[in-house]
């Protein structure tokens, strides 16, 4: 069992120890305390008028909360591949940034790695100091340098904490003996503070790490805050030599003489990423100019630059611009697209008055020609093909590009090509689409992908203007988006927390209501501790915010859930959090809020096949059942949310058929752990109303009513054993 009575479940990933109940809760852990608003059977088992008009408005905001959600990742899904940000790795598979890491992690991420000449002396102040700040650009191996420190150093576990987390959290937040602690591109430091505050400051995180037999280490991206200090070292980390790290990868399996060809084309500036793609080449015998040649040059540069080097027409700018903007759309969506861009351009960069697109003007005599612009678009000559997909047995057309590397290296050249008057009509066109609603999904992946090449220009732009007060929903839920969509990119996913952080924190309302729903989607997936902890503070004001914040976190609990995810961490924090309370008092207020959020846990379901979230979750990790029986028990023990709760147990109970071929161990254990959970007194009424419920329901298949009765059982079956009879 771990803290507070939950059982441990290693895929929850703490990162410490959690919070103890207090005192008075301790009596009656088995029921979260005593709840005097417990009730007798009631024939109606319905909340009254006000509760019902509280939960009404509570179900609109969940109901458009979800739909946010399930239109991102149902877009994710069909357009896997199409959608995306360049560079970003397959998100549904990505481990979240924090928590424990798992040995084999570990061992699978440290099985290549080299050491750099920086590693010494980064371990020299290790053991001095047990806090060690790396320094650097994206992509040359701190994470790994700062695991295998670690590794090396540390006794115990090694866990990853927020970048969030600022050097006063970090100084007052528990540590346990023997663990290695990592931070990845933390953003916390804090610019405003003069030398001496920051060495104070590091000199407390220093010596409350030291006091705990710890180590941290902090990897972060250059910067005037991130200077070395007496209280803690600060190295530039680098890349080892090329050489030895193609070598070690391949492990001799080329011939000779390939390794050192290929580390001799090389860039000193390489990324780790890079190193390891020519390396896989090369051990598929690959020839060692070709290998380098396909990944140094697999985002097309040279061919993109070549293109624009020809001074393609106005018309092709257009083209590729709404393609790498807008990527994603059928063929006839994107020719709108585009036509509405090369009007905006029309206004910010008109064309010369020669070239004006005037049908007198442009007619040749005797001769009227339509232009054929989609087989022009998709000449050889072109950056552009056409793509045909069937979706749901329609066959559709796809304009993508003809590289998948195209469109990073697109948006790089029209940056570096084209000024602020260029960008205005872009700037201009995307307001557009966002005040008419639709395309946010694929807006927000072009904007990431921009946001590659410069984070200011898509901040300064888009994310700030689109997430304020007054602006459009559209472009509202499309800067969600692209905190999410940054998320699924590892160099940009700290950015995106960072933002989120800064909106919740000190943003406008509109920002702060964005803030927390960012948090139920991939950005919690991502960093889902700090996601909880976040929320919950929200939650906890007891302000206007109050409700989507706890809102936020029933429907994060979906989100972790559905993506295969553990959702531990939100069943956690309700359960500490709710024993805090009591109906009566000061704390009620706080109490019904997180009831309110658990019926969101168990009302969210798997948008296209219907399972609840919960079943899902129990049926991956079974070892979950006690602490979520133990809210949903106080949720049915809370009158005005009873039926709500009931009906939520009886299609999780009908449901477990559809994730297992043998369901009844499942409910079983569920009803099981009601027995555990309710007062004996309340058993009768319990079954009374879940019976009533069935029978409301109408099963129109035996297993349904198999299932309900499977539970009823063990719940009977627990009552006659507490009470000491034969059965």
């Amino acid at each position: 069992m771990a803290e507070n009575g939950t059982e441990k479940n290693d895929d929850d990933r703490h990162d410490g120890p959690a919070p103890s109940p207090p005192p008075e809760a301790e009596k009656d852990s088995s029921t979260l305390g005593e709840d005097h608003e417990a009730e007798k059977p009631n024939p109606a088992d319905r909340p009254d008028s006000a509760a019902r008009k509280d939960g009404e408005c509570i179900e609109r905001r969940m109901g458009r909360s979800s739909e946010v959600v399930n239109n991102f990742y149902g877009h994710v899904h069909v357009s896997d591949g199409t959608i995306g940000v360049a560079g970003a790795g397959d998100g549904d598979r990505r481990r979240a940034v924090t928590g424990r890491l798992d040995e084999d992690e570990i061992r699978q991420i440290l099985r290549h790695h080299i050491r750099p000449a920086a590693h010494e002396r980064a371990a020299e102040k290790l053991a001095e100091q047990r806090v060690v700040v790396l320094t650097g650009p994206h992509g040359i191996g701190k994470r790994s340098g700062a695991m295998a420190l670690l590794r090396e150093a540390a006794s115990g576990k090694l866990a990853v904490l927020s970048p969030a987390s600022d050097l006063s959290t970090l100084a007052e937040r528990p540590y346990r003996t023997g663990w290695g602690y990592l931070i990845t591109d933390w953003f916390a430091g804090d610019r405003a503070l003069r030398a001496s505050e920051r060495d104070f400051s590091w000199s407390a995180v220093r010596d409350q790490v030291a006091e705990a037999r710890a180590y941290l280490i902090v990897t972060t991206l250059p910067s005037a805050f991130a200077i070395d200090s007496h209280a803690v070292a600060h190295v530039a980390w680098e890349c080892p030599p090329i050489t030895e790290l193609l070598r070690r990868r391949v492990a001799g399996a080329v011939p000779d003489g390939a390794v050192e060809r290929a580390a001799a084309l090389v860039p000193e500036d390489y990324a780790i990423a890079d190193a390891v793609r020519i390396a896989d080449r090369l051990a598929r015998e690959e020839e060692a100019e070709r290998a380098v040649a396909e990944v140094l040059e697999r985002s097309g540069r040279k061919e993109v630059h070549q293109w624009f080097e020809t001074e393609p027409t106005r018309e092709e700018i257009v083209d590729v611009t709404a393609l790498a903007l807008a990527p994603g759309v059928r063929e006839r969506d994107f020719e709108t697209l585009s036509g509405r861009l090369a009007k905006e351009l029309a206004t910010t960069m008109p064309p010369p008055a020669a070239t004006a697109l005037d049908p007198e003007q442009t007619m040749v005599p005797g001769k009227d020609v339509l232009g054929q612009r989609r087989s022009l678009r998709g000449s050889m000559e072109g950056l552009i093909r056409v793509e045909r997909r069937t979706q749901e047995g329609t066959g559709r057309r796809y304009p993508v590009f003809r590289e998948d590397g195209y469109r990073s290296e697109v948006l790089t050249q029209l940056w570096e090509r084209f000024d602020i008057s260029f960008w205005d009509g872009v700037r201009a066109w995307m307001t557009g689409i966002m005040d008419e609603g639709g395309y946010a999904v694929n807006v927000a992946a072009g904007l990431a992908a921009l946001a590659r090449i410069d984070l200011d220009e898509v901040q300064e732009m888009y994310l700030d203007p689109w997430s304020k007060d007054g602006s459009a929903w559209h472009a509202q839920v499309a800067a969600v988006y692209l905190l999410w969509t940054m998320c699924r990119d590892d160099e940009q996913a700290a950015e995106a927390l960072r933002i989120a952080v800064r909106w919740i924190s000190y943003g406008s309302n509109a920002q702060r209501e964005l803030g927390t729903l960012a948090f139920t989607g991939e950005l919690g997936v991502r960093y889902p501790t700090e996601a909880v902890r976040r929320l919950w503070q929200l939650a906890s004001q007891e302000n206007a915010l109050s409700t989507d914040a706890a809102i936020a976190l029933g429907g994060l609990f979906g989100t972790l859930a559905m993506r295969g995810r553990s959702a531990g961490e939100v069943v956690r924090q309700l359960r500490v959090q709710f024993s805090r309370t009591r109906p009566v008092g000061p704390t009620r207020g706080r109490r019904v809020l997180i009831l309110h959020a658990v019926l969101v846990l168990l009302s969210g379901r798997d948008p296209h096949t219907g399972i609840p979230a919960v079943v899902i979750h129990l049926d991956a990790r079974p070892g979950q059942v006690q602490p979520i029986v133990e809210l949903w028990a106080a949720l049915i023990r809370y009158r005005p949310l009873r039926h709500a709760g009931l009906t939520e147990l009886w299609r999780a109970v009908n449901a477990f058929h559809q994730v297992t071929s043998e369901p009844e161990p499942a409910v079983r254990a569920l009803g099981e752990a009601f027995a555990r959970v309710l007062p004996l007194a309340e058993h009768t009424g319990f079954r009374a109303s879940l019976i009533r419920i069935a029978e409301g329901e109408r099963p129109d298949r035996a297993a349904r009513a198999s299932a309900i009765e499977t539970l009823l059982a063990a719940l009977k079956k627990a009552h006659v054993r507490s009470h000491g009879e034969k059965e």
